[in-house]
């Protein structure tokens, strides 16, 4: 439910108001700010984050893994609305080939399916624990991407950056304390949830940017920009949010 109202809510005021408030800039980089606003880094830093302020991670890594459900079908309809390589026709018909060309969306069916079929087979349950886990790891060249990037890009803070860092820092954030107002979260679980909501672009978004024709440069600010204000932000929380 957090996640619901939290991050689908920040997606999709993003999606909303984020195309109004760019208007007149391309549309490779007002579908890389929707993305970079409303898809956040929710394992690489919050978990590490989570550990040194709290001592307990299990609420970023649950977050982290619900929200990686999200991504899978988020992430095809964001390209196929703003991606020139998403094909030609109608929206539907764009966000379908978005999704058919999409990894994620197969890994997703495939873990579904493997889970099923494979639940009382712990060796090979074993056997794809590891493969599982090396792939994770890889998603760590991302940082080289972010780092690349900029590099060429330059940390400039121009509009579309202002804007992804008030979805990062102010707009998500205010949506994670009405959830956490409604669904009466404290403690670990609180922090977990307004130290999530704070956290700057995740570092894929630079690999569906690249991947998928959209503004990669703008992505690379946003996470530049955003990334010490999110900590700043996360060590505040610590001084309010006491967990036992």
């Amino acid at each position: 439910m957090l996640v619901v109202i939290s991050a689908v809510g920040s997606i999709i005021t993003a999606a909303v108001g984020i195309p109004r408030l760019l208007r007149g800039l391309p549309v490779s980089s007002i579908g890389a700010a929707v993305l970079a606003a409303g898809i956040h880094n929710s394992a690489f830093l919050p978990v590490p984050l989570m550990l040194i302020l709290y001592g307990d991670a299990g609420p970023a890594a649950l977050y982290s893994a619900i929200i990686n459900m999200v991504i899978v079908l988020v992430v095809p309809v964001i390209v196929g609305v703003y991606s020139e390589t998403a094909g030609k026709g109608n929206i539907a018909r764009r966000v379908t080939s978005s999704i058919a060309r999409f990894p994620p969306f197969y890994a997703l069916v495939a873990g579904a399916m493997l889970r099923t079929l494979l639940a009382d087979n712990n060796t090979l349950v074993s056997v794809l624990g590891h493969v599982g886990r090396v792939a994770a790891e890889s998603t760590l060249t991302s940082f080289y991407l972010v780092g690349a990037v900029l590099a060429t890009a330059g940390l400039a803070v121009d509009r579309p950056t202002l804007v992804i860092a008030v979805w990062r820092l102010l707009v998500e954030p205010l949506l994670a304390i009405a959830a956490s107002i409604v669904l009466g979260l404290e403690g670990i679980w609180l922090a977990g949830a307004l130290i999530e909501a704070c956290m700057p672009p995740a570092t894929m978004n630079i690999v569906f940017a690249i991947t998928y024709g959209l503004d990669e440069k703008l992505v690379a600010r946003a996470i530049g920009f955003t990334m010490p204000l999110s900590i700043v932000v996360s060590l505040l929380i610590r001084l309010f949010v006491v967990a036992p």
